[in-house]
């Protein structure tokens, strides 16, 4: 399958929040899950679908991670760095705060040659590069996390102010995810889906002005193609096969549990069922058929009422980086 980045610059603020529930947490990272319900959301806009496109899709994506020009950055893997004890020593810290780390300094990381970082490594927003001067300086933040204040009104002259955390991104930076297509084909609906969805927004608060933005695309030559253990650049529901086949040996990782409001080309008051998968940067060994799985998360309340026509999926197929097994054996954290 070819493999496709597209670039998402976003006009203003963007909320995404792991919690349904909050207004007062945002993450940089908007997950695959999300990510891929709001491409699906804007596809069923312009052309019709049955129940089969959503059990087997016909297109796999990352989730969306921070880029600066043409800098990369992905979620840290649950791997050490390749570095010298003094330098370990020295950073230590500042390396277990970090969250993102350069595409290019991924490629050392799995190539198992040494690396040299020092203070200029680290950048605001907890993120790692080989420097911070070269063909693409970053002389700025990639992104500012900040709170707008809101007001509810209740009754005559009663208000209520609330506030909302909210990302914005400097003007060379956004957001890019990896997508790959079962057929080529595809790609000119996919397109646009994505250019709709610039214009409906994604993430929360989008009545209020979030998440609009612009989409370029291009091919993307994966370097990770080859190795006895994997990373997920998306997150990763497993199913029963593949962790009977063996993928948790060795394994490291971490969970996060996923729910969310049912939306169905309108807004419902009415929450699917919670489900646990793996975050982005978990490491495991690969068996050849990991693939990750559609949950039905549908509420029993939906089938009760009858008010959604369709069942509820959440999508939990892995989107994947091969790793050479010496770069996870010597190097294990």
């Amino acid at each position: 399958m070819e493999t496709y980045i597209y670039k998402l610059s976003f006009l203003g603020p963007v909320h995404f929040s792991s919690d349904p529930l909050s207004l007062r947490k945002t993450e940089v990272i908007l997950h695959s899950d999300t990510l891929f319900s709001a491409i699906v959301n804007a596809y069923l806009h312009l052309y019709k679908v049955d129940e089969s496109f959503f059990r087997n899709p016909p297109f796999t994506v990352s989730s969306a991670f921070p880029f600066y020009k043409d800098k990369l950055f992905v979620k840290k893997p649950f791997l050490k760095l390749n570095i010298s004890e003094d330098e370990r020593e020295k950073f230590g810290k500042k390396i277990k705060k970090s969250k993102f780390i350069s595409m290019k300094l991924l490629e050392k990381l799995f190539s198992q040659e040494e690396i040299s970082i020092s203070e200029e490594s680290f950048l605001d927003g907890g993120f790692i590069s080989l420097a911070k001067n070269s063909d693409s300086p970053i002389d700025e933040p990639i992104y500012k996390e900040f709170e707008r204040p809101r007001a509810t009104i209740s009754g005559i002259n009663k208000s209520t102010i609330f506030y909302t955390s909210v990302v914005k991104f400097s003007n060379n930076a956004g957001l890019y995810f990896l997508v790959s297509f079962k057929e080529k084909s595809f790609k000119k609906k996919f397109d646009s889906a994505m250019y709709l969805l610039g214009d409906m927004g994604i993430g929360g608060e989008r009545s209020n002005g979030c998440g609009l933005f612009t989409v370029t695309s291009s091919e993307f030559e994966n370097p990770f193609l080859r190795g006895e253990y994997f990373m997920n650049l998306s997150l990763y529901h497993p199913t029963k096969r593949e962790v009977d086949s063996g993928i948790l040996k060795n394994s490291h990782f971490d969970l996060i549990t996923r729910q969310n409001w049912i939306f169905s080309k309108r807004a419902y008051p009415l929450r699917s069922k919670s489900v646990r998968m793996f975050v982005e940067g978990s490491v495991f060994k690969s068996t050849g058929i990991e693939e990750g799985d559609i949950v039905d998360t549908t509420p029993e309340i939906v089938s009760q009422t009858g008010k959604i026509k369709h069942r509820i999926y959440r999508n939990g197929k892995l989107f994947k980086f091969m790793i050479p097994k010496s770069a996870v054996e010597v190097n294990y954290d």
